[in-house]
């Protein structure tokens, strides 16, 4: 199948804003040079459009007129507003992750007394001090078939990495929540779930808008 390019100012724009992110995004040497050529790989294709089979239902050019910085860090104030959004997923049955603005919150989140054969990681410790095969799982070489796929590992700023051994079921179901409180932004987050042979969960997720006024 031919691809058709279609570059646009969107496209350049997401340039600009990835050079102004990328010294703060986690991840050296190898990540940081997979992150490059991610990128690249988005700026040969630029965002999807209709005259591309899949997105052939929705054209991002048009959906994403204007391209937002990335969001900074989150703050007390976020923190503050992400509080009150989490009351609205008060489920004490559910193992809770919670990223606030793109950034993994350890405050808001469950990772104590893990289950046998339940790990869980943040994808910035991960890509930062993890082992090469699971940080080749979270930037395969297949991104390059799906420009959105490629700008998700250029521009990721965190996310939960989840493994769960061979035979183990657990349960209780593990939830991750995503709260955006800044205006005016963009967050990129990526997680990666692996289950072994025979092991059993239940993920859940979730996304709560609550903007600072």
């Amino acid at each position: 199948m031919n691809v058709v390019v279609a570059k646009t100012n969107n496209a350049q724009a997401l340039g600009d804003v990835f050079a102004i992110a990328r010294d703060r995004l986690p991840g050296k040497g190898a990540v940081a040079a997979a992150r490059q050529k991610a990128f690249e790989t988005f700026e040969r294709t630029g965002l999807p459009h209709r005259r591309m089979e899949d997105w052939k239902y929705t054209d991002l050019r048009m959906s994403m007129r204007d391209v937002l910085p990335l969001a900074v860090a989150p703050d007390h104030a976020a923190f503050a507003l992400a509080e009150d959004a989490l009351k609205l997923f008060d489920e004490d049955s559910a193992r809770r992750l919670v990223l606030v603005d793109g950034v993994f919150a350890p405050q808001f989140s469950n990772v104590a007394k893990l289950e046998k054969g339940l790990t869980i990681r943040t994808l910035r410790d991960v890509l930062e001090t993890g082992s090469e095969a699971v940080r080749a799982r979270l930037l395969p070489a297949t991104q390059a078939g799906d420009p959105m796929i490629a700008l998700n590992a250029a521009m990721m700023t965190d996310g939960v990495v989840i493994e769960i051994a061979e035979g183990i079921e657990i349960k209780q179901s593990l939830q991750i929540i995503h709260v955006a409180t800044a205006k005016a932004t963009s967050a990129f987050t990526r997680s990666l779930f692996t289950l072994a042979n025979n092991a059993k969960a239940t993920l859940i997720e979730r996304v709560a808008h609550l903007p600072r006024l």
